[in-house]
């Protein structure tokens, strides 16, 4: 029996997304200073016998009550998943110190661009060329808008760039293209979302055990060791956090391309004839879907037959059931 059955519950009752994305988060944060506390923190230097003893004299109540906790943790952790991320992309408030930072790592990010446009300009060794020209697609969008973190403009730059050329705003018309993908296609998809959110969720949680850590054991300068291999561990995340972004940057821009008219379809729309009829639909669709004054006025052309919807009719049998009514 796991330790999820002591307390009466399943791992059914968890899916996998959870105990993975917000269970193993909520533990390092939890368990981290617990630890450091038991052997002694702050007030000695942390001691293995002590932690070991203190541990055994809790005993199965401890291991029930740490278990509760972590759970009640990571359900709490659950409505923060979106917003860990969106702080990771640097959407941060522009007053007060986190105003501050979002100007440093913005004024860091342009510095960045710029020097890769001076390299890709130049004529330094072609790979290096060719390199920073790939980071220039890659790494940051066609507007030049730039946020605070590789990580947000990295996220920009395929949110600007899906669909581009076809007149499609990616965010919303992601959100809806969503709903009707074909299962394998949104299970792929998920798969690299679970990555981009367990990276994320990491970095932040390492990056808390290294203050925590740090706050614990700032006495003991032979323990900074602790704090400096969560920092590192952060780190390396977040490079994981890059990665995975870049991944599910490009399955959501295959998907777009892939399964654009199926939106179409399914809104009861009459499917476009070329591209350019396509563009002027999406264009349409975007400011309809913004809410704003102008969006009353727009006008789109519905489907006025079965095969437009993309439903399947056995004209033998519709025929027969014509000829004999009764």
């Amino acid at each position: 029996m796991t330790n999820l059955g002591s307390i009466g519950l399943s791992e059914s009752d968890f899916p996998l997304h959870f105990r993975i994305v917000n269970v193993l988060p909520a533990t390092l944060v939890t368990i981290t200073p617990a630890c450091l506390l038991l052997s002694g923190a702050p007030t000695q230097s942390p001691s293995l016998d002590l932690l070991l003893d203190r541990a055994r004299n809790y005993g199965w109540v401890g291991a029930v009550g740490a278990t509760i906790f972590i759970a009640i943790a990571s359900l709490l952790l659950q409505p923060l998943e979106f917003a860990s991320v969106r702080f990771m992309e640097g959407y941060w408030s522009r007053s007060g110190f986190m105003g501050g930072a979002a100007e440093l790592g913005s004024w860091i990010q342009r510095r960045r661009r710029g020097r890769h446009k001076w390299i890709s300009r130049s004529t330094l060794p072609p790979g290096m060329v060719e390199d920073s020209r790939q980071r220039l697609r890659e790494d940051w969008p066609f507007s030049g808008e730039v946020r605070p973190t590789a990580l947000g403009n990295r996220m920009l730059a395929f949110e600007s760039k899906a669909g581009f050329g076809l007149g499609i705003e990616a965010i919303a018309f992601w959100s809806r293209l969503y709903y009707v993908l074909p299962e394998p296609a949104l299970k792929i998809i998920d798969s690299h979302r679970d990555q981009l959110d367990f990276a994320c969720r990491i970095c932040m949680a390492l990056a808390l055990c290294s203050c925590s850590s740090l706050a614990l054991l700032l006495q003991y300068p032979i323990w900074m060791l602790v704090p400096a291999l969560f920092a590192a561990g952060s780190w390396a995340a977040y490079r994981a956090s890059l990665a995975a972004a870049a991944n599910y940057g490009v399955v959501v821009t295959s998907a777009i391309d892939v399964f654009r008219l199926r939106l179409i379809k399914e809104m009861g729309l009459a499917l476009p004839v070329d591209t350019d009829a396509e563009r002027s639909i999406h264009e349409n669709l975007t400011q309809l879907w913004s809410g704003g004054l102008n969006s009353k006025k727009i006008k789109l052309t519905n489907a006025i037959t079965d095969q437009d919807f993309g439903i399947r009719v056995d004209h033998r049998q519709a025929s027969t059931s014509d000829e004999d009514p009764a």
